[in-house]
């Protein structure tokens, strides 16, 4: 039975051949830092979980990118924004340093301009952003 990654459980996880209770409890964890999961590859950034492990559990795993939860980048706060693990210190002071420099952001195509952004970043980035006005 396939489990969708952003609204499954512990227990739901646990049922995968493979992953046991502490498992399930890092692929949550990594779920809420990131706001949900966008693509099946991200599970190889769990800690431990090999590649060897994905391939046994990815026939069985889906995703729903609509239950992300998304980083509204004109009113995050630095400390905030920082927090994500695609973001860090140094994007997040980039983008609050964009919007003093020239305010709010119109879209999230735009976070392309930042310094130091490069195309692999934005696109591991832009499921997670949303400008709302």
């Amino acid at each position: 039975q396939p489990v969708e990654l952003n609204s499954v459980d512990s227990a739901g996880l646990d049922d995968l051949k493979g992953i046991g209770p502490a498992f399930a409890m890092r692929i949550l964890r990594y779920k809420d830092l990131l706001g949900g999961y966008a693509i099946p590859e991200q599970l190889l950034e769990v800690y431990g979980l090999d590649s060897t492990l994905y391939q046994l559990i990815l026939p069985f795993v889906n995703i729903d990118p609509d239950l992300i939860k998304r980083i509204n980048i004109n009113l995050c706060p630095l400390p905030a924004l920082k927090k994500h693990p695609y973001i860090g210190y140094y994007v997040a002071k980039a983008i609050a340093d964009y919007r003093v420099k020239h305010g709010r952001f119109r879209t999230v195509e735009e976070v392309r301009l930042l310094p130091g952004m490069t195309p692999g970043k934005f696109n591991q980035l832009k499921p997670y952003l949303i400008v709302v006005e």
